[in-house]
């Protein structure tokens, strides 16, 4: 097994000389500050879809507010999943997450495989594709960028998108705490604190969680600390420090069939010929998971600033499934390097960023067969090297006051090796994925004073990941291609003050995406997955959201309401397996029609009600669309009150999840063997908890 104290020795000395400098510089100077104030670089940033944790509204091209840092996973799930229409965070059991982003899963039966997951400008998609989602916890992040369409000029890879996650500096000092309690013996404890100089900013971060699940075999326990900070050297290099780990426990109680659900959904699944059960078989996975990076800000001049960031990500995955025990060991470092330049020539605004970003991986995956959660004799033993670089740069251009133009570029060259060991001669395998060229384009028009409309193209490109190219079949796939395609976008947005200063917004979306070589997941008998092209597929869709934020008076202070709608025509375009023709089929695991809607209201006497709601249309959940999941609402409500407490506050609060008491999967399986399509999410349960919020005024 490849360790990571050895890899980084052997790997990457240069980069650690350069970590080991930054980190010396770091502790002179924490000790040597004076009275001079901290000055933050000014980053030019696109966001299409961005929640804030923050107390006020604000909209930049789609802007979502999520109330509280601190709440609960599954609050998250829901708020997100209500807040941006084409986009759904699903869960398969309690820790396991899957991200879909106009049905970009379909490749994913776990994690996220083909858009890039950034956290305060650190990579933490592995060079291959790979993302450990779970990793994070909520109060990890305060703000969460979403990219739903190719952002490869700027972002690396992908087909899907992009994720954007930062903690963003609040003016003051402040500790948040929050105690909850609820049903299925749910615990949850979080703290955030940030620290303030003059010359020095921290950022603290602890969540803990556990409960035993509403299904069998779906408990799940969780530890993460996060920690950023922010020095000034000198008046005009700043050095930032990221730190996150994450150790999570869960079980995974897999797929029941139709019948399974509808009889007793909190099952968890049952023997089947030689497999055997999950409960029999332990089924969970032990996965820790370490990213660090250190970034130097350098402001050249009034001009241009630079960005270098040098990091690295581990991740360590026992995975007791029902046909195995996976084993896998995964250290990768890397360094992101960006330049950002405003500048004018005559009228013309222009802000242009130009950059590279580096990884490297080196992988070490074994497959023993599985004795209730121990692992016995060795089936394959991969060592995986990897490395991936991307070229980028981005122009945006305001000609004037009504048109702005941004274009953008990027080539990327992916390189795959793998040494199957345990045989006399040992099994070798090189894949590399051609330079791909990915263009962006977008220009933007004030049609009216509140109106303003923008016209994209972009290009996505996404290669197989190493769970892909080797499943859990055990069999090298050396034929998987990169998936690549063409998205076109049209989004008119409206925003204006109505019923005395009311802000109201709307935004209007439509795309078109066409896909080629689309990878696609397949189980066989034994449950094992596998993946190959599909051919091609056309993704055709209209979203929508609304959003208005009004004053009240009376005995209600405030009033806040977004709804949220995604019209998804998804088909395969062209698609035959084994002699089946699935052309002209829609594509499984995304509903046609979504919709949510997020409510606010807050009391004069310090009461507030906090409002979520998600319904979907059916589902389908196989390639020949002859498995349906039924349609379903969910509602969440929580009531709560402010106690003041000195200058600072302290609330307390009472929800109810799922409140109609739907049955429902928030993650299903698709194209699963035997029909075990279906993971079945909580029934109707209530919780509650305490706040405290202090704060240096």
């Amino acid at each position: 097994m490849i360790h990571l104290k050895t890899y980084l020795n052997i790997e990457v000395c240069f980069f650690m000389r350069i970590h080991q400098f930054f980190l010396t510089i770091l502790v002179l100077v924490h000790f040597n500050l004076n009275a001079q104030n901290l000055t933050d670089t000014v980053v030019f940033d696109k966001v299409l879809d961005t929640f804030s944790i923050k107390a006020e509204y604000k909209i930049k091209r789609g802007f979502i507010e999520i109330r509280d840092p601190l709440m609960s996973h599954s609050e998250f799930v829901n708020e997100v999943n209500a807040s941006v229409p084409g986009f759904r965070l699903e869960e398969r059991s309690p820790g396991s997450y899957r991200v879909s982003i106009r049905a970009n899963a379909l490749r994913s039966p776990f994690g996220v495989r083909n858009l890039r997951v950034y956290w305060n400008g650190i990579p933490i998609t592995d060079p291959s594709g790979n993302t450990y989602f779970n990793q994070f916890a909520v109060n990890n992040f305060n703000s969460f960028s979403i990219y739903k369409s190719p952002e490869t000029s700027i972002y690396g890879i992908g087909t899907g998108g992009a994720i954007i996650a930062k903690n963003e500096w609040a003016d003051k000092s402040f500790i948040h705490a929050d105690f909850a309690k609820g049903a299925f013996q749910l615990y949850q404890f979080s703290a955030n604190g940030q620290w303030i100089g003059n010359k020095i900013k921290s950022n603290l971060t602890y969540h803990f969680s556990e409960a035993d699940g509403y299904r069998q075999q779906s408990a799940m326990k969780r530890n993460n600390i996060s920690w950023s900070s922010k020095i000034q050297v000198q008046p005009k290099h700043f050095l930032q420090t990221n730190l996150l780990y994450n150790h999570l426990f869960y079980e995974t109680p897999g797929g029941l069939t139709e019948a399974e659900y509808i009889q007793n959904p909190g099952l968890a699944r049952s023997a089947a010929g030689s497999q055997p059960s999950a409960v029999d078989a332990n089924a969970y996975i032990h996965q820790n998971n370490l990213t660090a990076g250190i970034t130097h800000q350098f402001l050249v001049n009034k001009l241009m600033q630079n960005e270098f960031t040098v990091f690295l990500n581990y991740s360590d995955i026992q995975n007791s499934a029902i046909r195995n025990y996976e084993q896998r060991n995964e250290p990768n470092i890397g360094v992101r390097n960006l330049y950002n330049l405003d500048f004018k020539i005559k009228k013309m605004k222009i802000n242009w960023q130009s950059g590279f970003e580096y990884q490297k991986g080196n992988h070490h995956i074994q497959v023993f067969k599985n004795n209730k959660g121990v692992p016995l004799e060795n089936i394959t033993d991969d060592k995986v090297k990897l490395e991936n670089i991307i070229l980028f740069t981005n122009m945006k251009l305001l000609f004037s006051k009504k048109w702005n133009l941004d274009a953008g570029l990027s080539n990327t060259m992916n390189q795959v090796s793998f040494t199957r060991l345990g045989a006399v001669n040992a099994e070798k395998h090189t894949m590399k994925f051609k330079n791909e060229w990915t263009p962006q384009f977008s220009m933007s028009r004030v049609l009216q004073k509140n109106m303003m409309a923008q016209l994209s193209v972009s290009k996505g490109f996404s290669t197989p990941t190493i769970s892909e190219l080797l499943p859990s079949n055990y069999i090298v796939n050396k034929n998987l291609q990169a998936e690549r395609g063409w998205n076109k976008e049209l989004i008119v947005l409206y925003q204006k003050h109505i019923l005395d200063h009311t802000p109201l917004m709307i935004k209007l979306t439509g795309f078109n995406y066409q896909l080629k070589n689309a990878i696609v997941q397949r189980r066989d008998q034994e449950g094992a997955d596998y993946f190959m092209n599909a051919g091609a597929t056309q993704q055709n869709g209209i979203e929508v959201e609304v959003s208005v934020d009004k004053r009240l008076k009376g005995l209600f202070q405030n009033l806040s309401i977004k709804t949220t709608y995604a019209f998804s025509h998804f088909k395969y375009r062209q698609f035959e397996k084994l002699g089946i023709e699935y052309s002209g089929k829609y594509i499984p695991g995304t509903p046609m029609h979504s919709m949510g809607l997020v409510g606010d209201l807050m009391f004069k006497n310090r009461f507030y009600i906090h409002s979520v709601y998600n319904g979907v249309s059916k589902i389908y959940l196989n390639d020949a669309n002859t498995a349906v999941a039924k349609p379903y609402h969910l509602l969440g409500l929580r009531l709560g009150y402010h106690v003041p407490f000195f200058s600072n506050s302290v609330s307390v609060y009472l929800g109810i999840n799922n409140a109609l008491n739907e049955t429902y999967s928030l993650g299903n399986d698709v194209n699963a063997f035997g029909g075990r399509y279906f993971n079945a999410a909580a029934s109707r349960n209530i919780y509650g908890g305490i706040k405290l919020n202090l704060s240096n005024h």
